[in-house]
């Protein structure tokens, strides 16, 4: 989603979106969705073993079962609080499914493992964890804002080493992966706060 009605551009999606296409042509089947309401999303992910959503995030501080990802309503042209019920993957509505064949949720947007209600901090409910609920083992989440251009970096690096070489992908190769991708991160970002965000949940 590198427009969101009522919410900045995110240029870097469609970056993102052409370099993990390229990355990983020849390895498996990328089948793109744009401008889907989330409940057509919601149908289609028990489907894949790997997706990757990169859009808007939201925390909400009310409710932590009403934090997700910002996708597109029945009414694109409407801004996002105008059309809210149709254009958000809640942690709510990932309760909803459980996959079978999953094996890894890439979350590349904004506060995809915070909990931003105070009296909740310690409860670990958000929608990284929704996705585990759901049965993806690996989950790829950020803990505050994301950076546009960086999450790009991260995730052209992340791919590359994940189906390098024979194309396999264990459980610890992941979590590997995504430590070298920060780390090579780091080498073009000094502020710790943009790379930081990225963590794994999984084995």
């Amino acid at each position: 989603m590198p427009k969101t009605p009522g919410h900045s551009d995110l240029p870097g999606v469609e970056r993102e979106a052409k370099t993990i296409q390229s990355t990983l042509q020849g390895f498996m089947t990328i089948k793109l969705h744009e401008l889907q309401p989330f409940y057509l999303i919601l149908e289609d992910l028990p489907s894949y073993n790997f997706v990757h959503f990169a859009c808007h995030g939201h925390a909400d501080p009310r409710s932590p079962f009403r934090s997700g990802l910002l996708l597109c309503g029945d009414e694109p042209e409407k801004v996002f609080d105008e059309n809210m019920r149709n254009s958000k993957l809640t942690v709510e509505t990932m309760s909803s499914i459980n996959t079978e064949r999953s094996s890894l949720a890439f979350l590349s947007a904004c506060c995809t493992a915070e909990n931003a209600v105070s009296v909740l901090m310690d409860e670990g409910i958000h929608l990284a964890g929704a996705f585990q609920l759901a049965g993806y083992p690996h989950v790829i989440a950020s803990l505050w804002e994301a950076d546009d251009a960086l999450s790009v970096a991260v995730a052209e690096k992340f791919y590359l080493i994940v189906f390098a070489e024979s194309g396999v992908v264990g459980h610890d190769k992941i979590a590997y992966a995504l430590h070298d991708a920060v780390l090579a991160a780091q080498q073009i970002c000094d502020e710790p706060l943009s790379w930081a965000t990225i963590i794994h949940f999984g084995p």
